[in-house]
């Protein structure tokens, strides 16, 4: 998205602290050129004694949704 408007990732998602904003931008810099580099993000989460593995999800819509936020709402789970 940021190649398509030629903005910093953080430009785009509106962070405004300088520092925030370079750690944003490395961050996704980082996962980038993984990603060029032929892996596959890999947003499944496990717990602290690392034993249970929640679902993997393939997109961060998909991860987002899980966490109530949809259509630009966030919709709190109870």
């Amino acid at each position: 998205m940021s190649k398509l408007y030629h903005e910093r990732p953080s430009n785009i998602i509106g962070i405004d602290d300088n520092y925030t904003r370079y750690c944003f931008d490395e961050a996704v810099t980082y996962i980038i050129s993984r990603m060029e580099n032929g892996e596959k993000p890999n947003f499944s989460i496990k717990d602290n004694k690392g034993t249970i593995e929640k679902p993997h999800y393939s997109k961060m819509s998909d991860l987002y949704k899980s966490m109530g936020f949809s259509c630009g709402e966030y919709k709190r789970q109870m």
